[in-house]
């Protein structure tokens, strides 16, 4: 949420554009976090419709979010 390239993302792309940028965001850091959780890791990594949900859905978040924190300034404390 604090990634200024993705608030950037959502500020000027629709939903379905969005999650393309953060699906990279999102791989990398599920790689950079792997020995912190390796079996949600390798289910993310190796199970494409979890991958899909998982993605989906937290894009979709993200997105929400980030729209609501542009409009009103500031971020609530349940978003960060």
């Amino acid at each position: 949420m604090a990634d200024d390239s993705l608030r950037q993302a959502a500020a000027v792309n629709p939903e379905d554009k969005f999650e393309l940028v953060f699906r990279n965001l999102l791989d990398t850091l599920f790689v950079e976090r792997m020995d912190q959780n390796e079996e949600i890791f390798v289910r993310f990594m190796n199970d494409l419709p979890f991958q899909k949900i998982v993605t989906a859905w937290m894009a979709s978040e993200a997105y929400r979010r980030l729209r609501s924190t542009g409009r009103e300034g500031t971020v609530s404390a349940d978003t960060r």
